[in-house]
């Protein structure tokens, strides 16, 4: 399996990743996309991933603002985690999310892991969603 993700450059979009997918039409090639990218570069996360239904792989996910989703502390974005849990809902996304953290000045990098992931639950029950029993 091959999987693109947007990013900056040239595919910077789930819409322009399934557009290769589709030209390809290969069962072998789908999309990984990242919501924060998608921000960073002023895409509206729950839009997009609804263009991506049927061929995600899986998802990174994380906070972000316009123009950066490096080092942005968990809830000091503009992420709408709400929407981006609903929508994943909606389409009964099965695959696995990846949480990405970046916190290269953060010494203590197992609180930061803790909080972040504490964050993150409770933006999956303001989504009124049940988290597996992986998390």
């Amino acid at each position: 399996m091959l999987a693109i993700e947007p990013v900056e450059g040239h595919i910077t979009s789930i819409h322009k990743a399934v557009v290769i997918v589709n030209e390809i039409h290969s069962p072998w090639l789908q999309v990984y996309p990242d919501v924060a990218n998608l921000v960073a570069m002023g895409f509206d996360p729950v839009s997009e991933l609804a263009l991506g239904e049927g061929h995600m792989v899986g998802l990174h996910i994380r906070d972000a603002k316009l123009g950066t989703s490096y080092n942005i502390p968990w809830g000091s974005g503009t992420m709408d985690f709400i929407g981006v849990f609903s929508q994943l809902q909606r389409m009964n996304f099965n695959s696995p999310i990846v949480i990405e953290l970046w916190h290269e000045q953060d010494d203590d990098y197992l609180e930061s892991a803790r909080a972040s992931r504490e964050y993150l639950l409770s933006k999956i029950q303001e989504a009124n969603l049940k988290p597996s029993q992986e998390t």
